[in-house]
């Protein structure tokens, strides 16, 4: 390519100038970027590196792949012999000492030496325990090398004129500034004034190369063209463009004159221009121009002088870019520490308050623990410590019979990527708690899996409300069998048969026995038994104040032991005579109309062996039972004056299939519904236990009246009075009955014998409702219950309103949505069989009102 005389002129000047000696500027190295970098490197609480930034390896001038093996080595298994100062700073280091700056050659085998710069921080764990430190490598060999070069410039430069003087003002004004922007405005203006020009501007190459765009100007015009974004080609079509391009300077000491000089309609009044080229480490990262209003303004000198300050604002501008590299990454660095920090915190925290255990474990062990939350202590009572001590720490605590679960579940993991297993973990106080354990692989998708995370969570109380939900659904299952048996036969024989191997089926014990008063005595007989000692016991007598059954039976309260040789209730002789030694016993009274007519018993040979529930379980058993009984009985009675007593024998049947079925059908509705835990069950086994009493006591009415119309007045009471009497709150409520006939001088309204248990269980509903849901102990309450009963035509007609002063009756219950026993009982019984009309509403309380034809 040709060039104009005036650019061949310029490469005469220079290339005489650098044959001079005195004037040669020192040898100044040109390194690629990569030896500038900084890199990271983190070593854990344990002294092994976790994480090495990859320019660690360019600024080793080491492998890549080498050094990024290097994770998770210990620092002591690194070959440090030929880093001595290395192992020094490693050392200081591992002492929690903060190193800022610290200094040290980096010699390689194949690559000249560099100088390093390290930053070290100590880190630390929430307990202040040191968690390791983050060190900061950095390459200051270019930095050092062009600290040494500008050196040995300045000692040239003070050998040199004014204009080397100024220069080097220039360059130490610019030098101190690290803000590229700051830097390149500075250089611009300080330029022109120190050196008298009319316009100075700076080109910066973008990251395409293509274009070479304004980053500095001075004046008015410098202000237009760096709001315009004005740009030049990185070619030959102007001077700055050829600068850049050649990497030589290029003079227009007359840029009418000059071929590619490009005129700027800004800057009318230049007449010659000088384009320096910015080149640091052997990169052009730009051009300066610099322009005046006379012509050959620039002479040898001047051009030395600018091209060094040239070279000293390119290494200016590419160390403050790095600068601003490096804190831009060190910012990055502190904001995703930070975040790192506050992130471990809140996992710290979430695990605290999580009723999930958290652990991990290996794939090819997976019963040693590598970690695990500390809120194990909540579960299991022991630190998390405990469990990471040893390979059998874990499996330890496992119940022996879940021990194949568990291999199970692993296969199950491997195949699956994921698995979900209950098995049961022992406490520090010697129980065991169930938990699920849902794991699974971690990085599943590869085919060696970097181990297993898992969480346990507690389902103790889960697993013990389904057992019980279970256990009561089965029991009121046989209860209802129980019941229909009972109901079935009318042989007293049969009775106390059904009776003893329901309470066999019902709870599962050893031996049962059933002991009725003797109707000539005092004396309780044993009428049946079942077990080992059932030859021995049938047929034996108990004298009054002697044994468990005797107690019971006198006291009429139920009784549960736990370990009969320690009761003093119990009779030894007993045991002797049958040869039978029972350790644990229920007893419950079996009651009729008369009262206490005997005692229901069941023993079993292990100790602690019955609990609350199962005392009510055997009381409901019995109050069935004490009517089957009484009904057998009547019925025996009965058949021995068939004759005299049959139409009362009739009706005494009809009664008590009438009672049973009734007592079936509550059943029945019972074991249609879901039970919510053991006390739902507990209040079901109350509510059926008053259900059948009010029905006993209407059986008792009607057979002291030889089954005669009662007065509903009196039932009424009788009722109210009963299902007070089992509750706390009978002091608190008062109750008043009141009846009133039309005409005045009308009999008190009766109820057919046939429709008196329906009537007697809608009574019981109602005040059952009132003391569940109007009254409370802390207030007094009222049951007010008006009879109006009206004759005519030779027909009675009796409307009922029963009422409470508590809150009333619910917005549900009153429009219909609501459905409950107790509801569908009296609605059920409202229309069979008392054929009358139902009515719920609100009158300063709970008001239900009952129409029928009596």
């Amino acid at each position: 390519m040709k060039h104009s005389p005036k650019a061949q002129h310029w490469q005469n000047v220079t290339g005489r100038t650098a044959a001079e000696p005195s004037l040669a500027q020192p040898q100044i190295p040109h390194l690629p970027y990569e030896a500038t970098a900084i890199g990271i490197i983190h070593i854990n609480a344990q002294q092994c590196i976790t994480y090495i930034h990859p320019d660690v390896a360019q600024i080793l001038n080491l492998d890549a792949e080498l050094v990024q093996a290097r994770l998770g080595t210990a620092i002591a298994q690194l070959p440090l012999d030929q880093h001595p100062d290395l192992a020094a700073v490693l050392q200081r280091v591992f002492a929690r000492e903060v190193l800022s700056g610290e200094r040290i050659w980096w010699r390689h085998a194949l690559a000249q030496p560099i100088l390093l710069e390290i930053y070290s921080t100590p880190l630390k764990e929430p307990s202040g325990d040191w968690a390791g430190a983050i060190i900061i490598v950095r390459n200051i060999t270019a930095r050092q090398e062009a600290a040494t070069a500008q050196q040995h410039l300045m000692l040239a430069l003070e050998e040199r004129s004014t204009q080397l003087e100024t220069a080097a003002q220039v360059s130490r004004a610019t030098s101190s500034i690290l803000s590229l922007d700051q830097l390149i405005h500075e250089t611009v203006h300080l330029v022109r004034e120190r050196f008298g020009m009319h316009y100075v501007g700076l080109f910066e190459v973008d990251a395409s190369g293509e274009w070479a765009v304004l980053r500095g100007g001075t004046g008015a015009a410098g202000q237009q063209l760096l709001a315009q974004g004005y740009r030049l080609p990185v070619d030959e079509g102007s001077m700055t463009g050829w600068s850049i391009t050649h990497r030589q300077p290029h003079l227009a000491s007359n840029v009418g004159k000059d071929e590619i000089h490009l005129t700027n309609p800004l800057l009318p009044e230049t007449r010659s221009e000088l384009a320096l080229p910015l080149i640091s480490r052997n990169a052009v990262i730009g051009a300066l121009t610099i322009q005046s209003a006379q012509e050959a303004a620039f002479n040898a000198d001047n051009i030395i002088i600018l091209q060094a300050m040239a070279d000293q604002l390119a290494n200016a501008m590419a160390n403050a870019r790095l600068y601003e590299q490096a804190q831009r990454e060190i910012a990055e660095r502190i904001r995703a520490e930070s975040q790192l920090s506050a992130s471990k915190s809140q996992l710290e925290h979430l695990l605290s308050i999580s009723p999930a255990v958290i652990y991990t474990s290996t794939t090819t062990d997976p019963n040693t623990l590598t970690f695990i939350s500390d809120n194990v202590v909540n579960l299991l009572g022991c630190e998390a410590a405990d469990l990471l001590e040893s390979q059998s720490a874990f499996l330890a605590q496992v119940h022996p019979e879940d021990h194949a679960t568990l291999r199970t579940a692993h296969e199950t993991l491997l195949q699956n990527g994921n698995a979900s297993v209950e098995y049961r973990l022992q406490t520090t106080g010697g129980e065991h708690r169930w938990i699920n354990d849902r794991k699974q692989l971690i990085d599943a998708s590869s085919q060696s899996p970097q181990g297993i995370v898992g969480c346990w969570i507690d389902i103790t109380e889960s697993k013990m409300a389904d057992n019980a939900i279970k256990r009561l659904n089965r029991e009121l299952v046989l209860l209802y069998r129980a019941s229909r048996a009972l109901a079935a036969s009318l042989d007293l024989g049969e009775v106390l048969t059904t009776v003893t191997e329901e309470m066999q089926r019902l709870l599962g014990v050893s031996a049962c026995s059933v002991w009725l008063k003797d109707e000539h005595s005092e004396d309780l007989i044993c009428n049946y038994a079942s077990g080992p000692a059932s030859g021995p016991l049938r047929g034996l007598r108990v004298v009054p104040g002697r044994g468990l059954i005797s107690w019971v039976f006198k006291t009429g309260q139920s009784a549960l032991v736990n370990d009969m040789r320690s009761d003093p209730r119990h009779d030894q002789n007993i045991a002797h005579m049958t040869q039978f030694a029972p350790r644990s016993a229920l007893c419950v009274p079996l009651r009729s109309t008369k009262g206490n007519i005997g005692v229901l018993e069941v023993v079993d040979t292990t100790p602690d062996r019955f609990m609350e529930s199962d005392l009510d379980l055997l009381g409901s058993l019995a109050a069935l039972a004490g009517i089957a009984i009484e009904n057998a009985r009547l019925y025996e009675q009965a058949r021995e004056d068939m004759h005299t007593k049959s139409m009362l024998l009739d009706e005494i049947n009809h009664r008590v299939k009438n009672n049973l079925t009734a007592i079936m059908g509550i059943l029945s509705l019972e074991m249609n519904r879901a039970f919510e835990g053991p006390q739902d069950y507990h209040a079901t086994l109350c509510d059926i236990q008053n259900r059948i009493q009010s029905i006993t006591t209407v059986h008792n009415l009607l057979s002291d009246t030889q089954w005669s119309p009662l007065p509903i007045a009196r039932l009424a009471e009788e009722i109210i009075h009963v299902i007070l009497s089992a509750t706390p709150l009978r002091e608190n409520i008062k109750v008043q009955v009141r009846s009133e006939t039309t005409p005045p001088d009308a009999d008190a309204p009766l109820i057919a014998p046939q429709k008196a248990t329906g009537l007697a269980i809608i009574i019981n509903e109602l005040t059952t409702n009132s003391i569940k849901h109007a009254f409370n102990v802390n207030r007094q309450g009222h049951i007010k219950l008006h009879i109006c009963s009206e004759q005519a035509s030779g027909r009675t007609h009796t409307r009922l309103e029963f009422r409470d002063d508590g809150s009333g009756w619910p917005s549900d219950v009153l429009n219909g949505t609501r459905s409950s026993i107790g509801l569908r009982l009296i609605r059920m019984t409202v229309i069979s069989p008392l054929r009358g009309q139902l009515e719920l509403y609100n009158d300063q309380g709970a008001v239900a009102a009952i129409t029928f034809e009596s």
